[in-house]
């Protein structure tokens, strides 16, 4: 039986600011522990409303946030690894 992997938790505001810059400031970190054996995961609970592109403001409605943290997440092989809390409702997506 092999040891355990190491855990890593890696936060970032990957859905609070859902522009490609900010997102490859948390999925570099991802990949690269993933590629030294670590077994990762995404956490977002900044506690701030997200930044929505479509309307150029903050809001409170997380559902793009939470999308692109999905997509993000989905396409790099990292689909059932993320966690993106919305502590406005008291939720957890992912």
């Amino acid at each position: 039986m092999p040891p355990p992997r190491e855990v890593a938790l890696v936060l970032g505001i990957v859905g609070q600011y859902p522009m490609a810059g900010v997102a490859w400031q948390a999925v570099h970190y991802l990949l690269g522990l993933r590629d030294l054996g670590w077994e990762v995961f995404y956490v977002e609970d900044s506690g701030a409303p997200p930044y929505d592109p479509r309307t150029g403001s903050r809001t409170a409605d997380c559902s793009y946030a939470v999308a692109y943290v999905a997509e993000t997440m989905r396409r790099f092989g990292l689909g059932e690894r993320w966690a993106y809390v919305d502590l406005e409702r008291n939720e957890t997506h992912g």
